[in-house]
């Protein structure tokens, strides 16, 4: 369950592009010739739907419905009780609370598409049995399709709102960070601390941390429960939610240690002036290495790009969309085999060839 305040500002988030997501959302279903489609939501697998309505469940799940024309329908696995919650930080035309998602979707769209025969569902394949069984028996004359395709060609370039709520993400993360920096915890549980603490008060609805306690002998990043003592030098991997958008940082600290402070320092001007050789389509992931090596004797060993195309807020990416926010994992390597994080959130331009820009300050 989500801890974090989930609120709609319409001054951050006006209706006005909510609309036009779901009117470009539309445009793609009419030239595909579909009569409806269909995007889940959950915990785990909010993005798609908030996305386009702006809601974010603190539990339970759902499914949007989008028809050829008009407000999408949410129906949601909830009381009543939170619908007008539900009205208060989404937009949506109407909201049906049943514990039948599956049934009552096959309801809503013989409604609202009589005859319906073909219906695109955004992740088909990770869609719960217990809702696609019974809406394909409600739907008995009409087909499932796949529409992620479909959804992932829409999502992307990011507008002027998804730009802004995800520098506020980045922001409210690379506070953290730095913050983390200068308080230089003994161990996990503290550094924990810190970081979900920074992020909550500064308006973060979800702050997921990793971290891996010793780069000096492992780069894996683990969710840890207990407390462990933090080595010479750690990594972390922190992921923020703002506003239904995600964003990921990653970053190397060390003890009071001149050496692997000039390497930090020199990490953190390669990725400065890497990030924004990115470009999308045709260089990828390769432009970060173009004209340009990593500091000392340091070599990127895993570069990892991801994003949000569908209903996970992110997912690693096999190509780069263009305009797209992307979110960059990189682990470096040392001739003594320890190892270095870094990376953040970028821009990429909609136009090929054009530089992607950093959303990280500084």
């Amino acid at each position: 369950m989500r801890r974090g305040l989930l609120a709609w500002s319409e001054v951050e988030v006006p209706p006005a592009v909510l609309d036009s997501r779901v009117a470009r959302l539309q445009g793609a279903m009419a030239e595909a010739g579909l009569d409806a489609v269909l995007v889940y939501t959950s915990f785990p697998r909010p993005a798609g739907v908030s996305f386009l309505t702006h809601f974010v469940p603190y539990w339970s799940q759902g499914l949007l419905a989008v028809f050829p024309d008009g407000e999408p329908v949410l129906l949601v696995s909830l009381s009543k009780r939170v619908a007008n919650w539900i009205e208060e930080t989404s937009k949506v035309s109407e909201i049906v609370c049943t514990p039948a998602i599956g049934r009552g979707a096959a309801t809503l769209i013989a409604g609202r598409a009589p005859g319906a025969k073909r219906i695109g569902v955004v992740e088909l394949s990770r869609l719960p049995g217990g809702i696609g069984q019974p809406l394909q028996a409600g739907l008995a004359s009409a087909t499932l399709e796949d529409a992620s395709d479909l959804f992932r060609r829409i999502r992307h370039p990011a507008d002027a709102a998804e730009t802004a709520l995800s520098s506020r993400a980045a922001a409210i993360a690379g506070d953290a960070l730095d913050g983390l920096a200068q308080a230089n915890p003994a161990n996990t549980g503290a550094a924990i601390e810190l970081l979900e603490a920074a992020c909550r008060q500064a308006g973060a609805e979800d702050v997921l941390i990793l971290i891996a306690p010793d780069l000096t002998r492992a780069a894996a990043l683990q969710r840890l429960e207990g407390v462990a003592p933090l080595g010479s030098r750690y990594g972390i991997r922190l992921s923020v939610a703002y506003k239904g958008h995600w964003v990921r940082l990653q970053r190397s600290f060390a003890a009071a240690c001149a050496t692997d402070g000039a390497i930090l320092d020199g990490i953190e001007t390669w990725v400065a002036e890497a990030l924004p050789r990115l470009r999308d389509g045709s260089k990828g992931l390769s432009g970060l290495t173009e004209n340009g090596s990593a500091p000392g004797e340091l070599k990127p060993a895993a570069i990892v790009a991801e994003a949000c195309i569908g209903c996970a807020p992110l997912t690693e990416l096999s190509a780069m969309p263009a305009g797209a926010v992307v979110n960059v994992s990189i682990s470096l390597t040392d001739s003594s085999g320890g190892w270095w994080l870094a990376g953040g959130p970028v821009l990429l331009a909609d136009r090929p060839g054009q530089p992607a820009r950093a959303l990280t300050p500084g």
